[in-house]
């Protein structure tokens, strides 16, 4: 009775660390000059099965000997040297598609052709921001493709997160009283090129605890020859939720600067979180030249993030 239960024990804890050892996963790219061999074991001496060309893309599971088990291809594994590969710490994300699938393009847009389609609750990982609303992923080993971010979600994503509201005025660049202004350098009104001024009087009247408008900025702010405004004060940073929110529960709005596929751009307030998951449906902006008032409804016009602005 003894010996077995000894024996459970012992095959109860090797499943646990086997276990333990493959749970965690990362996206890594091949770093060699020529090609990279792939062995059926962890070691010089195992049989090398396949040889993967530089830069390609790998799931990294867990490393033995100095060399990583890794997934590439189509549903392939095998073991490359550690030494030759480079985990890229890229965020895990979760397609959310509830009863469909989500299409997997040859490049960052609607324009490209689908390659691949996922089901929802499979595991990706975001490789790069992409273009055009979309991120690039590798997935199934070591496929990799692009797909609209709205339908991938990291844990952070997922979280419940408290409501946040700021006081920010609401300003709009077509106001009577100074859309007529021009841009110090261009020339350009208000009306037509002030988004960036008129969001940025918001936020300096949150920030000073003063009513700041558009015209103050135009006086105290400096301007390029091409009438864009030095950010003076204010960190230019990524466009991520978490950021936006993290800042906003600082008690900092959140400038976000947009651009549409087809090159014109826009900047908006993000004032408020209405509680829930950080989808861009709950995140509450002040739009100087249109009556959006959440994010999603911006970002459904200019689907490229370029930037967020605050103190």
């Amino acid at each position: 009775m003894k010996r077995s239960l000894r024996t459970l024990f012992c095959t109860l804890g090797l499943s646990l660390c086997l276990a333990a050892a493959v749970s965690a996963a990362d996206a890594g790219r091949v770093r060699v000059d020529t090609r990279l061999n792939v062995r059926t074991g962890a070691g010089l001496n195992y049989a090398i099965c396949d040889r993967l060309s530089p830069d390609a893309a790998v799931t990294v599971y867990e490393m033995k000997n100095g060399f990583y088990r890794i997934g590439y291809g189509d549903g392939k594994s095998g073991y490359a040297s550690a030494a030759y590969i480079q985990p890229l710490h890229a965020a895990e994300l979760t397609v959310h598609t509830g009863n469909s699938n989500l299409n997997v393009r040859a490049g960052g847009g609607l324009g490209y052709p689908v390659i691949d389609r996922l089901p929802s609750g499979s595991v990706v990982y975001k490789l790069g921001a992409g273009t055009g609303g979309f991120y690039q992923i590798l997935y199934g080993g070591g496929k990799t493709g692009y797909a609209s971010r709205d339908y991938l979600r990291d844990a952070a994503q997922d979280a419940i997160k408290e409501a946040v509201y700021l006081s920010v005025p609401s300003y709009k660049q077509y106001d009577s009283r100074w859309k007529a202004l021009t841009l110090p350098g261009s020339g350009e009104t208000l009306e037509t090129h002030g988004c960036a001024v008129t969001s940025l009087a918001m936020a300096e009247s949150v920030r000073t605890g003063t009513a700041v408008t558009p015209p103050d900025v135009l006086r105290d702010f400096a301007f390029t020859e091409g009438g864009a405004v030095y950010w003076t004060g204010y960190v230019l940073d990524d466009c991520s939720f978490e950021s936006i929110y993290n800042t906003l529960c600082r008690g900092c709005p959140v400038i976000f600067h947009g651009r549409k596929s087809g090159g014109s751009t826009h900047f908006v307030v993000v004032h408020g979180f209405k509680g829930g998951r950080l989808t861009a449906e709950n995140f509450l902006i002040r739009d100087p030249g249109a009556a959006r008032t959440t994010l999603a409804a911006f970002l459904a016009v200019y689907d490229i993030p370029v930037k967020t602005v605050h103190t």
